[in-house]
């Protein structure tokens, strides 16, 4: 099985899927770098909010994750793309704003990000959605 180095999740929100990719590097005993990049005031699809959802997010992390390499980068996916080398995140997660052409264009700034045998997770796809991602 992989043994990611560097883990990336472009949308965060209250952390469901960030929470779930560290407890998995806890229990399996991996040393990945987990980051998730978002704003943290929301969008058209998830709605809009304060600091109310960092915080609880930040908290999560902090408290059950210490040991964890994990960063919570509060930026736009287009800002955070000088935060990460390229050719260096194993894992991606595109759980941005939902539309065919923010996940085309989120897709396309972070591929050369990737390392070679990289794994990219697309979230809400299921055509139920009618996201259009």
């Amino acid at each position: 099985f992989r043994r990611p180095k560097r883990l990336v999740e472009l949308g965060t929100h209250f952390g469901c899927s960030f929470f779930a990719f560290l407890q998995a590097a806890k229990d399996l005993g991996i040393d990945t770098e987990c980051i998730a990049v978002d704003t943290w005031t929301g969008d058209e699809h998830a709605g809009y909010y304060g600091n109310e959802v960092f915080d609880v997010v930040e908290k999560t992390r902090s408290s059950c994750f210490p040991q964890q390499s994990a960063r919570l980068v509060r930026k736009l996916f287009d800002e955070a793309l000088a935060d990460v080398p390229d050719r260096s995140v194993d894992v991606l997660h595109i759980d941005g704003f939902h539309s065919y052409e923010a996940v085309q264009h989120d897709f396309e700034t972070w591929a050369p990000k990737l390392a070679e045998d990289s794994v990219v997770l697309f979230h809400d796809v299921a055509p139920s959605t009618e996201y259009g991602s």
